[in-house]
């Protein structure tokens, strides 16, 4: 991550309006609360420079800019759902809309999204095995995340993060670590 963001850094360097260059820099960053407000200005810049992107670019640029800054899940999951009427199978604006739905509180769109995402067998489906087991956790249906934990676990046999994760009882929290 920090050679890349050094990358993009250096690309803003020499073009200020470097669109591309900011959204990733925003998608790395808005999970680290120490760069989270970086990542905000990042994500603007990406949305107001937007025109200058591919069509794929645009559209993940908009959505990360009305999920991540202003908060507007439906625009963000129309955006995304834009994506995959020309990239089905992108898991990019799969996951991320699972996540919109899931702020719009859309619990069972947002488990149906991660099961397509899983569906498509990508080498990082294991996350959504934990947001799937996180909304059957919400839907009270213990012995199903259990069984979904179990799945990723057998798929991807060694991975620190598959078996760590745990279905608790509390609802919201089945993609904790056990």
């Amino acid at each position: 991550y920090a050679r890349a963001a050094a990358l993009d850094e250096e690309a803003i360097a020499l073009d200020s309006t470097f669109a591309a260059a900011y959204e990733a820099l925003g998608a790395m960053w808005i999970n680290q609360a120490d760069r989270r407000a970086r990542a905000i200005d990042a994500l603007t810049k990406a949305f107001r420079y937007r025109g200058q992107l591919t069509e794929r670019e645009r559209l993940l640029a908009e959505a990360a800019y009305y999920l991540r800054v202003t908060a507007e899940y439906d625009k963000a999951a129309a955006a995304y759902r834009a994506l995959l009427d020309v990239a089905p199978d992108d898991q990019t604006a799969l996951n991320n809309l699972g996540i919109a739905y899931g702020e719009m509180r859309d619990f069972a769109r947002a488990e149906r999204t991660y099961r397509r995402a899983i569906e498509l067998d990508s080498a990082d489906a294991f996350t959504k095995y934990a947001n799937v087991a996180q909304y059957q956790v919400i839907f009270g249906r213990l012995a199903d995340a259990e069984t979904t934990l179990a799945r990723a676990r057998a798929k991807f046999p060694g991975n620190p993060f598959v078996d760590g994760l745990t279905a608790e009882a509390e609802p919201g929290i089945a993609w904790l670590p056990g």
